[in-house]
């Protein structure tokens, strides 16, 4: 069982003490959801103060499992079979020609491609690059290379449906490696801006991937935290200052 909180204060910091005071607990014990950000009004008249939900979930008082083997078993939906390596080059060089087709359809006819299966993760990752024409894919915060892998992903978990395939990453002309410099910056400037005003920073909505290369670079980073908030397209990450 978990216990939660709606707490609001002048900053999310503030908010999410008040929270954990009253719930008697530290912050490192907690997880929450930021529900309104601070804003200022003008001539600060009617400002909106900060909204946060902190939960507690404690070991202790999660429910016992009571349930037969024989009825978890039965509720238990079939689990996908990872691919495994030697069996990897059929289904690449199958994603590869869909890939080239959706792309012919850009006027993208030539291009070179390199495929790879990350074991660990089980990510498939698929490299196109000599070919000018695909730096169309990242403008637009790379929206079109979002859908390309949306619909990569959509294609093996039809064509493949025994198997396991979370996800593909696709890199055109080295854009995640760009993406990924860029984002780095990003964090960088606005974790100096955190600390300097002890505001928290609302990062544009992200997908998955890029939510993951911000949390990875605040983690390098002393004084700074970040937590996601938001459903669906709209989710992007805050980062705050710890202390």
């Amino acid at each position: 069982m978990s216990r939660e909180i709606i707490k609001e204060g002048k900053t999310v910091n503030e908010a999410i003490d008040l929270a954990c005071a009253q719930l008697g607990v530290t912050r490192d014990t907690t997880d929450f959801e930021i529900l309104e950000l601070p804003k200022k009004a003008f001539l600060g008249l009617k400002n909106t103060m900060a909204k946060v939900k902190v939960v507690v979930v404690e070991e202790s008082e999660k429910p016992a499992q009571t349930c037969k083997k024989e009825d978890k078993q039965k509720a238990e939906p079939k689990r996908k079979t990872p691919i495994k390596k030697e069996n990897f080059k059929l289904v690449a060089d199958d994603l590869t020609n869909y890939l080239k087709k959706i792309l012919e359809n850009f006027g993208i006819t030539e291009a070179d491609f390199e495929s790879e299966l990350t074991e660990k993760t089980h990510i498939v990752h698929i490299k196109i690059e000599n070919n000018p024409n695909l730096d169309l894919f990242e403008k637009n915060n790379g929206e079109l290379i979002m859908a390309l892998q949306h619909m990569g992903n959509v294609y093996l978990n039809k064509r493949y449906s025994e198997t396991k395939f979370p996800r593909i990453i696709l890199n055109l002309n080295n854009c995640v490696e760009k993406r990924e410099k860029r984002i780095e910056e990003l964090v960088r400037d606005a974790a100096k801006v955190v600390l300097k005003t002890r505001i928290s920073s609302s990062l544009k909505p992200m997908s998955s991937y890029e939510r993951m290369l911000v949390h990875t670079v605040v983690a390098t980073l002393p004084r700074i935290g970040s937590n996601s908030i938001g459903e669906g397209i709209n989710r992007r990450v805050i980062l705050f200052a710890k202390d």
